[in-house]
């Protein structure tokens, strides 16, 4: 019987699917990727609660995914929440709802959230050389940074920056007023300074970037979304300091309008491209590698490999 594992991943801004097939071999074939933007964090980092509207549209959105996952024959289906689920104090009641759909949930900690996002990420870049790897998984609500070697992870570090997080908190108008963007430049610049030292690749490693922001700033420098072009897609400094410059002076109705932005990004693209701006600076790092391998596949594996059963 063919072995087929539904993965499920809950994140501040974005809801995903993937469905992979166990081959024998040790492939893991995608058969479906699905991704959504339900925004679950609306709000969560002011009020530490979860929105019943944002509930809503997450619960709905799951409820397609499990059909259809159960359409496609899966053996099993797990899922994950990540940093709007970590700082919501209601969120075990979102938690049981998710369970009684059948999904094997875990709210997972920063450093495991790291482990999965490197476990799937350094398998596509740098699973098979001695250099150093930094893998970055800039999602809405946190930034998992994870330094490893090879295949071989060594540390991790959770920051609580994201493109939702940075929006709610320093984004205040569209287009933003310069001010609010000095303060959260320098916020992130700060905390990114304090660990550069310990997560740099140096000038000799790699550094990898999954997640729907590096995503859609792939996608935007294509003109338009394609998985094919966008994995691997190598994104330099110089060009996400030129795609910030344009977006700070852009309204949210005018960014959706942009050649390979999907719409209901628009408003938290601009904290997304700062983000990149201040790491990469602060990492001394010129370009940074795009990699649709994320969290899902970390996720696969563990459940694969018996260890998500130990999380």
């Amino acid at each position: 019987m063919k072995k087929r594992i539904g993965v499920i991943d809950i994140g501040t801004n974005t809801t995903r699917l993937a469905v992979f097939e166990a081959k024998d071999a040790g492939e893991r074939v995608p058969l479906v990727r699905r991704s959504q933007i339900t925004r679950l964090g609306q709000g969560v980092n002011r009020n530490r609660r979860l929105a019943p509207e944002a509930v809503e549209r997450t619960l709905a959105v799951l409820d397609d995914y499990v059909a259809e996952a159960h359409e496609l024959g899966v053996n099993t289906l797990a899922g994950a929440g990540t940093s709007a689920l970590r700082d919501a104090a209601d969120a075990q009641q979102f938690v049981n709802a998710v369970r009684s759909r059948g999904v094997d949930f875990k709210v997972v900690a920063g450093e495991q959230e790291a482990r999965l996002v490197f476990a799937g990420a350094s398998a596509a870049f740098g699973g098979n050389s001695d250099q150093p790897v930094l893998v970055i998984d800039a999602g809405g609500g946190s930034t998992e940074l994870i330094r490893g070697r090879g295949g071989s992870f060594e540390h991790a570090a959770s920051l609580d920056i994201g493109a939702v997080r940075m929006t709610e908190q320093f984004l205040h108008n569209s287009p933003p007023a310069p001010e609010q963007t000095a303060a959260m430049e320098q916020f992130m610049s700060r905390a990114f300074e304090a660990v550069s030292p310990e997560f740099s690749p140096g000038p000799e490693g790699t550094a990898a970037a999954v997640g729907g922001t590096i995503a859609t700033l792939a996608a935007m420098h294509l003109g338009a979304w394609d998985a094919d072009r966008v994995h691997g897609l190598e994104l330099t400094l110089e060009y996400m300091e030129s795609v910030y410059g344009q977006l700070l002076d852009m309204a949210a109705a005018d960014i959706a309008q942009l050649p390979g932005i999907e719409p209901k990004r628009a408003d938290i693209i601009t904290a997304g491209a700062g983000l990149y701006v201040c790491l990469l600076r602060a990492f001394e790092l010129h370009s940074v590698r795009v990699s649709l391998h994320d969290i899902r596949h970390g996720i696969c594996e563990a459940v694969l490999s018996g260890a998500w059963d130990e999380l």
